[in-house]
């Protein structure tokens, strides 16, 4: 998965160090998936929900909540 805004990530995390480590590690966790729907992105994140168009991620044990875009890849109509 492509992390578009990953300076915001940084600029947050800079303002709140305890965030630091949990957003690195949801970025590269992120990173190196290839979720396809809610169902796959929860095998890895339980915890995560959808709303409003985005999906919703609870960081360092629910004490941060990173709210994302993540454009799955559309299935091929064969």
């Amino acid at each position: 998965m492509e992390i578009v805004g990953a300076a915001k990530l940084q600029e947050f995390w800079k303002k709140h160090a305890k965030a630091k480590n949990p957003l690195r590690n949801w970025w590269k966790v992120a990173e190196e998936a290839q979720w396809k729907n809610l169902v796959e992105i929860r095998q890895t994140y339980p915890s995560a929900d959808f709303a409003d168009g985005n999906t919703i991620f609870n960081i360092g044990g629910n004490k941060f909540r990173l709210v994302v875009v993540v454009s799955f890849p559309r299935a091929s109509s064969a």
